[in-house]
C-alpha cells in the first residue's frame, strides 16, 4: 500500500508561489537553527518534536504515515523540574485542500520553540526570519 502524504495542503510562499507542504522543510530549518545556537542536546529529536507539534497545531494531517508512531513530547505537559511525560500522538486525519502561508507556519515554529523553552533558538529564528523578510522586500522593490 502506498503511503499517503498530505499533498492536499499547500504553502503560499512570500513571493506568492505555491508549493506542496513537506514536513521535512520544518525539521531541516529548525535543525539548522539548533546547530547555530547549540541549545539542543539532541538536534534531530528536538527538531522533529517541534515539527510534529507545528503540524498538530495547524491541523495539517498525515494519514497512514510514520507520524502515528512518533514518540514526541507535548510542550503543554513538559516540566523541566520533573520527569517529562511522553504523550501519545493521536491519529491525524488527512485534510481537504487548504492553503497555509509561510508566515503562519513560521509564527507557529516561534511559539513551539518558546513552548519547549528554547528561548535562545527562538530569538535567533525570529531575527533570521526578519532579515530574510527585509531582503525579500528589497529584492521585490528593485
Amino acid at each position: 500500500m502506498e503511503e499517503e502524504s498530505n499533498s492536499d495542503v499547500r504553502i503560499i510562499k512570500r513571493n506568492g508561489s505555491i508549493v506542496t507542504f513537506d514536513m521535512n522543510n520544518i525539521t531541516n530549518d529548525v535543525s539548522k537553527i539548533f546547530k547555530s545556537t547549540g541549545e539542543s542536546e539532541d538536534i534531530d529529536y528536538d527538531a522533529l518534536r517541534i515539527a510534529v507539534n507545528v503540524i498538530n497545531t495547524l491541523g495539517i494531517g498525515y494519514e497512514n504515515s510514520e507520524m502515528d508512531d512518533l514518540d514526541v513530547e507535548n510542550p503543554k505537559t513538559e516540566n523541566p523540574k520533573t520527569e517529562n511525560p511522553k504523550t501519545e500522538n493521536p491519529k491525524i486525519e488527512k485534510l481537504v485542500t487548504r492553503d497555509i502561508s509561510t508566515e503562519t507556519i513560521q509564527d507557529c515554529i516561534e511559539i513551539m520553540l518558546m513552548s519547549f523553552m528554547f528561548y535562545k533558538t527562538a530569538k535567533i529564528y525570529i531575527i533570521n526570519r526578519y532579515v530574510r523578510q527585509k531582503l525579500g522586500e528589497n529584492r521585490d522593490s528593485k
